[in-house]
């Protein structure tokens, strides 16, 4: 069963959803670190610069509104795909549909925590080697206007920034597995694979909406508090965690249902 899914993995969207991925952070590392280099001012460094904590770069803000997408491209199609075909019923004579559904999820989990590690952590050693090791100063790097309502553990990042940087990335990456599954609960209900693929990133479209419209003082979208240099809305790390564990548990939710409705009729 692992070495089925691993080949049913390695297919276009997959190499396509990297691509873009280190597209971005390639083109931010050439653009953006490699300009910044040039200055050798000790306020620029990895952990005033790198692309989740640069808010001059409109790279920044494609890599983070598209997160869902590159998330969601590689794998969250592929159980509709075998219903449609019937590759399920060729499958449950060599697998139980308990080891088979749960693989597809933890397949699709780690795929999507993987396409959103990767150009990050480039972007991440990139930085590191451009630009000088130093350790954020309130004074010093008053330019980008940290506070404690723009990222979470403000004090985390003064005192141990490559922390406070780990966090972000790996944080990220979860919220990737998190959009991944979502959509690969949706795709179960809907025969559009375009449709299902998207639903991530269109439910962050309408928490955007809803953040910007209703709720203004407080982040409510990913792609707003996911970066670690929140500009648009006021950041709070406990109600971040209650929209992750709301959002992961509704996606379980989900997939349970169409499982029982649609692969086991």
């Amino acid at each position: 069963m692992n070495q089925f899914l691993l080949i049913r993995q390695l297919k276009k969207s997959l190499y396509i959803s990297i691509a873009i991925g280190l597209l971005i952070s390639i083109i931010h590392i050439s653009v953006r670190l490699y300009g910044l280099s040039m200055y050798k001012d000790i306020i620029f460094t990895p952990y005033t610069s790198w692309i989740s904590i640069d808010v001059f770069s409109f790279l920044s803000l494609v890599f983070y509104l598209i997160l869902p997408l590159i998330a969601s491209l590689p794998f969250s199609s592929v159980l509709r795909e075998d219903i449609d075909s019937g590759l399920t019923n060729h499958i449950f004579l060599f697998s139980t549909r308990k080891k088979y559904f749960s693989r597809v999820l933890l397949v699709t989990f780690y795929t999507g925590f993987l396409v959103i590690i990767i150009p990050l952590t480039i972007n991440i050693l990139a930085s590191f080697l451009l630009l000088p090791n130093f350790s954020p100063d309130e004074l010093v790097n008053r330019n980008i206007n940290m506070s404690s309502v723009s990222t979470f553990f403000i004090s985390l990042y003064y005192t141990h920034p490559f922390i406070h940087m780990i966090f972000y990335l790996v944080f990220t990456s979860l919220w990737g597995g998190i959009f991944a599954i979502f959509s690969l609960a949706l795709s179960i209900f809907v025969k559009n694979r375009l449709v299902g693929v998207s639903s991530s990133f269109i439910l962050q479209i309408f928490l955007y909406l809803i953040n910007n419209i209703f709720l203004a003082d407080k982040s409510i979208t990913p792609f707003t508090f996911l970066p670690a240099h929140a500009s648009m809305n006021f950041v709070n790390f406990p109600l971040a965690c209650i929209i992750t564990f709301v959002l992961l548990i509704s996606s379980l939710v989900i997939y349970v249902l169409g499982v029982n409705k649609y692969a086991f009729k």
